[in-house]
């Protein structure tokens, strides 16, 4: 890059491709020898690529704006040139000759660059933007503070930072040789990184395609089957890829593709994923209806679209159309009988989170299980947190002939009485203030978040209020479910995934959690009886990963069997 020589002079750009190859290229290294501080310089290295190609698209529009204070380095350099043999000096003799210079930090420097360039894909919120903040925090953590790294997320980061990066900076910088050469080359390097969080998906998602092929018409029976992932492998990544490959199958290429979820949060959720990850497919139009009527007129168009909806906008004989769709059911729990009648000639497949039931209505429905990534592998391969059960017996001081008016359920625990024994008030205080006093000690450890699950809004309505008493704060917890009002609800959920937020507990029901994604989540309270297929859904949630976050827990206050598999670590406790 640079000919040795008494001096070495190494450009902005290539300092900055210098960085990022050398990042990439310590990650394949850890890879073989799992040496931790080869993952630590990976992170600090990439982390300096980007800081040093973001200071080259500064420099190329004024390279003043590199520099902390702006004024006081144009006045600086002006003073320099007045110095004898200095006349000709140019901003990086800054660096050399005034101690006061400093170049912008990285949070000021990634803002600048957003208003003196207004690139997109660096604006707060956009994906590359919010991936880039998260690798900051971790190459913070490397530098600053005691080293500990979750694996799987920090190699997913990387390679999912890698193309979007490479395309912005592709189309911004205005260095032809960097484009031309070093981008293909960083790219090269990079693959190792990008292989192993593929390597997740690529089997899964062949074996769809090959089941959709089977499930077409004229010899299939249009049930393509069911892709299962557990929470935290990347279901999302894995519809994204299927839709690529789905979509250039003959019977597919010119039909319309419909994606379907049970809420709105969920659906605009997966929009997101399909549209980013698809920006620059131009051949593939994603879109989310705003209404009814809407939808109707975009099924009725010529060109083939991917289209997001909620189950319940297609279930009115609104939409009645003999025409070939791919229907594809995302985390979707709540299907219609309606959905048959309105496309006869529609061919389904369910992506989920979890698992089927051999005699559920999803697979009756969709068809077999074509793909699985369960809790066992994704636990063994480090992408989730261990889980384990907490058994806790809270003790109520109840005379005996207030229990013999609650009737014994014969296939619950023998500790357990009907449903109005379940939503007791003593009970729930009782159980309420045992959860005050647990989820402290859980915050020691981490900063993070809680579930408690009941039975309906009813008695969720009371934990939180008894739950807010014992706590003494009313902002600590919140009571939502599938019948809360969306706008509260959307609120509720935004204030729940930011970890400085006092919403610290949401008292859930069942059909809230399905399809809830919350990293932060490190204790899950469960309050009355579950299903197996919620269990699992509940084991999912509370294992993703979160930097810091170092063990998983759900504390059953039921006395539940858990078969999720041998993962689980169980004890009891009397509270």
């Amino acid at each position: 890059m640079a000919n040795q020589s008494s001096n070495l002079r190494i450009g902005l750009l290539d300092n900055s491709s210098h960085s990022l190859k050398r990042g990439y290229e310590m990650w394949s290294l850890w890879r073989k020898t799992e040496d931790a501080w080869l993952l630590k310089e990976s992170i600090i290295w990439i982390h300096h690529g980007i800081e040093l190609s973001l200071k080259q698209l500064l420099a190329q529009t004024n390279a003043f704006l590199v520099f902390e204070n702006v004024d006081s380095a144009i006045e600086n350099l002006g003073k320099l040139r007045k110095k004898a043999g200095m006349e000709n000096a140019g901003v990086i003799d800054l660096f050399d000759n005034s101690e006061k210079i400093k170049s912008v930090g990285f949070q000021s420097l990634i803002d600048r660059v957003v208003i003196a360039l207004s690139i997109p894909e660096l604006t707060k919120n956009a994906p590359l933007r919010e991936k880039i903040d998260e690798l900051t925090k971790f190459r913070n953590k490397v530098v600053h503070f005691s080293i500990e790294l979750d694996i799987a997320a920090v190699s997913s980061l990387l390679s999912e930072i890698l193309d979007p990066l490479l395309v912005m900076l592709g189309r911004e910088v205005k260095d032809d040789n960097f484009v031309r050469n070093q981008i293909p080359e960083i790219r090269k390097i990079a693959q190792p990184v990008k292989k192993y969080g593929e390597e997740l998906r690529q089997d899964i998602v062949a074996n769809a395609i090959e089941a959709t092929e089977n499930a077409l018409p004229p010899k299939g029976n249009r049930r393509a089957g069911i892709v299962w992932q557990t929470i935290g492998t990347g279901l999302g990544k894995t519809l994204v890829d299927y839709l690529l490959r789905v979509k250039q199958l003959p019977q597919i290429r010119n039909n319309h593709i419909i994606v379907l979820a049970d809420r709105v949060e969920l659906a605009t959720q997966i929009y997101r994923i399909i549209s980013n990850a698809l920006s620059q497919e131009n051949r593939f139009e994603v879109i989310i209806p705003g209404n009814r009527i809407e939808l109707r007129e975009i099924l009725e168009s010529d060109k083939p679209k991917i289209i997001v909806s909620t189950v319940q906008k297609l279930t009115d004989d609104q939409f009645e159309t003999d025409r070939e769709i791919l229907i594809i059911g995302y985390n979707l729990h709540g299907l219609s009988e309606r959905l048959p009648w309105n496309f006869p000639n529609a061919t389904y497949i369910l992506f989920t989170s979890t698992p089927p039931i051999s005699d559920s209505a999803s697979r009756s429905f969709f068809g077999d299980l074509v793909g699985k990534y369960d809790l066992m592998r994704s636990v063994t391969d480090g992408i989730v947190i261990p889980l384990q059960i907490e058994k806790r017996v809270i003790e109520l001081n109840l005379n005996t002939s207030l229990l013999e008016t609650f009737e014994f359920d014969v296939d619950a625990p023998s500790s357990l009485k009907s449903n109005s024994f379940i939503t007791l008030p003593g009970r729930i205080e009782a159980i309420s203030k045992d959860i005050v006093a647990h989820f402290s000690t859980r915050q020691d450890k981490f900063l993070g978040k809680g579930i408690v699950v009941v039975p309906d809004i009813r008695s969720g309505v009371a934990y939180s209020q008894s739950i807010a008493k014992f706590k003494g704060n009313a902002d600590f917890v919140e009571a939502i479910s599938s019948e809360t009002k969306a706008e509260k609800r959307e609120l509720l959920v935004k204030k729940f995934l930011r970890q400085e937020d006092h919403l610290c507990i949401l008292v859930v029901t069942a059909g809230f959690l399905l399809g809830m994604d919350n990293p932060l989540i490190h204790t899950i309270y469960v309050t009355s009886p579950v299903s197996l297929q919620l269990g699992y859904q509940l084991a999912g949630l509370v294992s993703r990963p979160f930097q810091g976050k170092e063990d998983a827990l759900i504390v059953d206050y039921v006395g539940l069997n858990w078969y999720l598999n041998d993962l689980f670590e169980s004890g009891n406790t009397n509270a």
